[in-house]
């Protein structure tokens, strides 16, 4: 066997030493995205639910911009 082809199999074992090693940390962290996966899944209605509810509140504040800048800011204290 030459040098190469023998490089060529020590770099394979050391490949699969690391991937080896590896192994664990990407066991946890591919546990870990399925877990994310299917809080986003639960989260995604809650988060459509609150854009709509958050709607109006865009409107009034866009409103109320308008009138504090007409008002030059001197708003006044709400009665």
């Amino acid at each position: 066997m030459s040098t190469m082809q023998q490089r060529f199999h020590e770099l394979g074992r050391l490949k699969s030493d690391a991937e080896a090693e590896m192994k664990p940390a990407l066991d946890r962290y591919d546990f870990l995205r399925k877990q994310q996966q299917a809080i986003d899944a639960q989260l995604k209605p809650i988060s459509d639910e609150l854009r709509q509810l958050r709607a109006p509140i865009f409107d009034i504040d866009q409103e109320r911009a308008s009138i504090a800048r007409a008002l030059n800011g001197l708003t006044g204290k709400p009665s």
